[in-house]
């Protein structure tokens, strides 16, 4: 009986825990979503390099 009692409180708090980290998951209500115009992020220097078309690539249309 108390293996019924331990299994079903195991399988309760694991539902428990997967719906709580699904509710996380959701959308932030309108008008409230976490902005990047407040600090946009800057590309660091050095890391990439210009776009050029490559010696054998078609021409641009």
């Amino acid at each position: 009986m108390w293996s019924i009692v331990l299994a079903g409180a195991i399988f309760f708090a694991l539902v428990g825990a997967l719906v709580g980290g699904m509710s996380g998951l959701e959308s932030p209500d309108p008008r409230t979503e976490p902005s990047q115009f407040e600090d946009p992020a800057r590309q660091p220097p050095g890391m990439t390099r210009s776009e050029r078309p490559s010696d054998d690539a078609p021409p641009p249309r």
